[in-house]
């Protein structure tokens, strides 16, 4: 729980995500605090860590993605473990009001609802996230950052994430993406 809140809590509103320095060119990135190495390389363009301790009770992984050895885009997952038909909604909420504390109020909310949602009966409002039923994506912008926040559920689990974009890198990450399909088509 410390180690979110001091990921995500930083000294000023204008930190930088998760306390990586994303201006620096890496050829080797040290593990983040709280994580462990999973899979990936800088040069590759894509590192992945496992959380080695709950994050507001949940598991974590955080995925890296790199252009030009900079960073362009981090996505934090937390759950499925810890997050539950009882308390996704609440688990949601929690970290909403932490993103809103550092980067200002969510610009968007965008909701997801499928129809079938109206024709069911069900204990928990959380049940609808599990099924995929319903999800919901809000929305931050900062001078140099986009940030996404997303609550869904796939076959029963249940889903938090958190997508940081480097503005300035958006577009040479995604070319680079496609570039890097292209080659093995």
């Amino acid at each position: 729980r410390f180690i979110f809140a001091s990921l995500l809590l930083t000294t000023t509103a204008l930190a930088a995500p998760l306390n990586l320095d994303w201006t620096k060119n890496y050829e080797f990135l040290e593990v983040p605090a709280g994580f462990k190495y999973y899979m990936g390389d800088v040069s590759y363009g894509y590192v992945v860590y496992i959380g080695i301790e709950d994050i507001m009770g949940t598991t974590a992984e955080l995925q890296l993605f790199f252009v030009d050895k900079q960073i362009w885009k981090a996505l934090l997952i937390l759950g499925p473990e810890g997050i539950d038909t009882h308390n996704c909604l609440s688990k949601n909420k929690q970290l909403v009001s932490l993103l809103n504390q550092k980067y200002g109020h969510y610009k968007t909310l965008q909701v997801e609802k499928d129809p079938a949602i109206d024709e069911l009966l069900y204990v928990s409002a959380c049940t609808p996230v599990g099924l995929g039923l319903y999800a919901a994506k809000y929305h931050w912008l900062t001078k140099l950052f986009l940030i996404n926040s997303s609550l869904f559920g796939e076959d029963g689990e249940h889903y938090i994430e958190i997508e940081y974009i480097y503005r300035t890198r958006s577009k040479s990450g995604k070319k680079f993406d496609k570039n890097k399909i292209l080659k093995k088509l």
